[in-house]
């Protein structure tokens, strides 16, 4: 699979932010990430909630991928 969805949500389900990610493969079958769709509601915005989902969700990819190369803006 190709996109994932991360939500990052408080402790009671509340989604406080989400993105996708978008896997893509270079020539010689590394690959890249591109981040997209990245939305936090507006009651929720300016708390770090969207810098924490993103650390938190490229550290888990990387840690899932050693062939990742790096991240790139999608959309």
């Amino acid at each position: 699979n190709h996109m994932r969805c991360f939500k990052w949500v408080n402790e009671t389900g509340e989604v406080l932010s989400s993105f996708e990610t978008y896997r893509m493969f270079t020539p010689a079958q590394k690959t890249i990430y591109g981040i997209a769709s990245v939305v936090t509601p507006p009651e929720h915005r300016k708390k770090g909630h969207a810098s924490r989902m993103l650390e938190a969700g490229m550290r888990l990819i990387e840690s899932q991928d050693p062939l990742c190369l790096g991240w790139h803006l999608y959309s």
